[in-house]
């Protein structure tokens, strides 16, 4: 599905990764306002030529497959049936023929004769104005609104305003002509993770090219535990048996194997998809630094029996304090890992700081904490979104202060109109396009692959405003458990985000103690 090729949308080409232009608009405004001034300037030089040249009305603006034409000057009279150039002709015909001004002018049908004394002003300011009318129009239109934020360079404002005036439900098209998803689009512009642990699904996803990633957590490895799937219950069975060998106690088997089965789903995915691997740390350990990581070095040696380099895999740890500094020694290891369960600014800072690879915030949690709070409130655009906030406000806080090393991707999505059209539910993913990774789960997935509507970058590496970033923040324990504690929205969420992990880890762990005490009789 992911191909090389540059994505067009209608005709015009597009370009999947541009450099972001702060002020695009201006700069389109600027550069037709100039387009008409020497337009102006022409048609002044070509009246000159002649006191029997009448200005007549012409099509002030046409947006064709390739091209943005800009407002240009119709018919020019003609004068005792010389005619001027009406067909298609080159630049020095049309500086050459001279018609006849011996005669009075006869008006063309469909024009409007002016007084010459008047056609120089007319023409300069008129052009002038039409110019600027175009690239004002351009900069309102809602396909191109981001080139306000400067979030676009030149060409792809262009190319995104021609799609929104020439029917952009035609959909985008690659250089071959064939349509493309908004799955590929965005894949074009952000690494793509899927989040799943079913292995079917993220092997039918991973052979389209459009997601490179996977990621787990205890809900996926308990739904794989006790799914009632014939490979899954093997994977099981084989982890059970093998803790039981290595292992002593009950206790110490079942910790295992439950260590063992989460590290032999990944290695499964790790033959699937060509790059990340997540896999958690048991999250009842995310106010303990050593026990996290004593539990994260054994992962790590088991990915290694088994064949996977320790590269290929992120440990995924609870942004707690405790959670974040186990990942600050971990990373100095050569171990990198993914703090996930962010719902605040300073978990985002303060994983940057520590050096972590990989954050996962989650805009649609932050969004539902949000409305809770104010219920009566109605969302009409995703930029309103807290969740969509939140998250850029961490990509432009590393872009702004040298934390490029710490990779955002967001996770856990909502629609930000809400739940009356199905179309919104892409709302989040469409808002932060462009951010360096999204994890998604495959309904998300599908309905991205069932649109081929151009989808604009809203992000992109370049982007570093610390309006939006606001000031560096120096990152140490009190600082960081102070801000938390004042953040209602991080507070409430990582503590849910953890009950539900740990719920789901017990279902598990109830399973694998029957299976090894049954092994053990």
């Amino acid at each position: 599905m992911a191909s090389s090729a540059p994505l067009v949308y209608g005709t015009a080409s597009y370009n999947p990764s541009p450099a972001a232009s702060q002020r695009v608009s201006r700069v389109l405004v600027l550069l037709a306002t100039a387009l008409g001034v020497t337009a102006g300037v022409v048609a002044f030089c070509l009246t000159g030529r002649s006191q029997n040249v009448a200005l007549y009305a012409a099509p002030v603006t046409q947006i064709r497959s390739q091209q943005v034409v800009v407002p240009t000057m119709g018919s020019l009279g003609r004068a005792n049936g010389a005619q001027w150039p009406m067909r298609s002709t080159t630049k020095a015909e049309l500086f050459t023929r001279e018609p006849s001004v011996e005669a009075p002018l006869e008006p063309i049908a469909g024009g409007h004769l002016v007084p010459p004394s008047w056609s120089y002003g007319a023409t300069l300011i008129a052009s002038a104005l039409a110019g600027f009318g175009l690239a004002l129009w351009y900069s309102k239109r809602d396909r191109a609104s981001a080139l306000m934020a400067g979030s676009m360079d030149l060409e792809q404002g262009l190319a995104v305003a021609m799609a929104s005036t020439s029917g952009s439900k035609s959909g985008v098209e690659d250089a071959t002509g064939a349509k493309v998803e908004q799955l590929e689009q965005l894949a074009s512009m952000t690494v793509l993770s899927i989040d799943s642990g079913d292995l079917n699904t993220i092997k039918e996803y991973a052979e389209t090219g459009a997601i490179t990633d996977a990621t787990t957590n205890p809900l996926f490895v308990a739904q794989a535990g006790l799914s009632g799937d014939p490979d899954y219950i093997a994977m099981v069975d084989e982890s059970v048996a093998a803790a039981c060998q290595a292992a002593d106690t009950v206790e110490a088997q079942v910790e295992l194997a439950m260590d063992v089965l989460a590290v032999t789903l990944g290695t499964r995915i790790a033959a699937i998809v060509p790059g990340y691997v997540s896999t958690e740390v048991d999250p009842r350990l995310s106010f303990d630094k050593e026990a996290s990581l004593a539990r994260a070095r054994r992962i790590i040696d088991l990915y290694k029996a088994n064949g996977i380099d320790k590269s290929r895999v992120l440990i995924k740890l609870a942004a707690t304090w405790e959670g974040i500094e186990a990942a600050r020694e971990l990373e100095q290891e050569g171990i990198t890992c993914n703090l996930t369960l962010i719902f605040g600014h300073a978990q985002a800072v303060a994983c940057a700081q520590a050096g972590v690879r990989l954050i996962s915030p989650f805009p649609g949690r932050v969004l539902d904490y949000h409305n809770m709070m104010d219920g009566s409130r109605t969302i009409t655009d995703p930029e309103q979104d807290d969740g969509v906030k939140a998250v850029k406000k961490m990509h432009h806080y590393f872009k702004s202060y040298g934390h490029e090393g710490t990779i955002l991707m967001p996770a856990s999505w909502r629609p930000s109109r809400g739940t009356s059209s199905p179309e919104y539910a892409l709302d989040e993913i469409r808002a932060l396009a462009g951010v360096d990774r999204m994890t998604l789960p495959p309904p998300l997935l599908e309905k991205l692959a069932e649109s081929t509507d151009p989808l604009p970058r809203l992000l992109s590496p370049e982007q570093a405003d610390t309006a939006i970033a606001g000031p560096e923040i120096p990152m140490d324990e009190k600082t960081f458990r102070y801000e938390l504690n004042m953040d209602g929205c991080a507070t409430t969420k990582m503590a849910e985000g953890l009950r539900a992990f740990i719920a789901e880890t017990e279902k598990l762990e109830k399973v694998i103690t029957a299976k090894v005490l049954e092994q053990s009789k």
